[in-house]
């Protein structure tokens, strides 16, 4: 656990920690730092010794895609079908959920997915990806 009152989490944005969900930096890739419970973080673990699940798969943090948005890094989680989506754009795409297993264990699921969501261009970046959409007009 880090205790640097500079760190911001990268799903939520907030740089406050709480009793139970202080703010952790991945050990390996040093490029994540969360809420334990914004990326479900359960174990207890020494200083640095927390990996992200990207860092704990054994893939490289820094070049993992986003199967939605397909930038690179970030809080990225692996789904129910074996590819690596960012919590953020989980929360965006209404197709998109989390799901349950039980014990406290989530999984992205992306079954739902509308495939015509990879054809529109983000507004914002003028990438593709499986952008959000306007539900007006």
């Amino acid at each position: 656990m880090d205790d640097d009152s500079n760190l911001k989490c990268v799903i939520c944005f907030d740089s406050n920690t709480y009793p139970g969900n202080e703010i952790v930096s991945c050990g390996k890739c040093k490029s994540m730092s969360v809420h334990k419970k914004c990326y479900d973080v359960k174990a207890a673990f020494a200083d640095d010794a927390w990996l992200c699940d990207v860092c704990l798969a054994g893939v490289d943090n820094s070049t993992q895609l986003c199967e939605l948005c397909s930038n690179v890094g970030g809080a990225i989680k692996k789904s129910d079908q074996g590819k690596w989506v960012h919590t953020l754009c989980c929360n965006w795409i209404p197709e998109v959920y989390v799901r349950d297993l039980g014990q406290g264990e989530f999984k992205v699921t992306l079954h739902q997915l509308d495939k015509k969501r990879y054809r529109l261009k983000c507004q914002l970046c003028s990438g593709k990806g499986a952008c959000i959409q306007c539900a007006y007009g």
